[in-house]
């Protein structure tokens, strides 16, 4: 999974500045330079909602073999 820096404390999805929302949208359609461009899945942490992304399996990770 591609790590994409987020700086926006008040998103659901942001984890140490990290976006963990395994896919983004983006809207802008018309921006011609980045700043007219805004992240479209962004979700309002309205308290109580701790990211846990930190703490879910990557990418290919298998569960350990049992006995």
């Amino acid at each position: 999974m591609t790590k994409l820096e987020c700086s926006v404390k008040t998103c659901v999805h942001n984890s140490d500045n990290c976006c963990c929302k395994a896919a983004i949208a983006v809207d802008g359609a018309k921006a011609k330079n980045v700043e007219d461009t805004c992240c479209a899945s962004f979700d309002e942490n309205k308290g109580g909602v701790s990211p846990t992304c930190s703490k879910l399996p990557k990418p290919g990770w298998k569960w350990p073999a049992t006995l």
